[in-house]
């Protein structure tokens, strides 16, 4: 079965940075630092973390948002992780560490 491929878009706006995900967060070590480099060249205040069309995360794909986590803290800024599918939560839980990150709410249907 062919590998859904991760897109990942970055989006800058004022103090706040939106990253969305979409796919499998299937991440090199070498592309996960990028994208974190990526992200904090905006000085960001808030990362928001658009998870609603991320499908699977490895486990490289959990350090890439733990590692994204620290670099926004350690900047004095905080990440929030919006609309975690079902699947990428649970594995976020066995994995031990989903506590470590700030989950906001899906959006209300309409």
């Amino acid at each position: 079965m062919p590998r859904n491929e991760l897109v990942v878009r970055i989006t800058p706006q004022a103090d706040t940075v939106t990253v969305v995900l979409v796919g499998e967060a299937h991440f090199d070590f070498d592309a996960a630092d990028k994208y974190i480099q990526n992200v904090m060249v905006h000085a960001p205040k808030q990362v928001i973390v658009d998870a609603s069309g991320l499908t699977f995360m490895s486990s490289v794909g959990m350090c890439f948002l733990l590692s994204l986590r620290r670099a926004v803290k350690d900047a004095g800024g905080s990440l929030k992780i919006a609309s975690l599918q079902p699947m990428v939560r649970q594995a976020l839980e066995y994995a031990r560490v989903i506590h470590l990150f700030e989950l906001l709410p899906p959006p209300p249907t309409t």
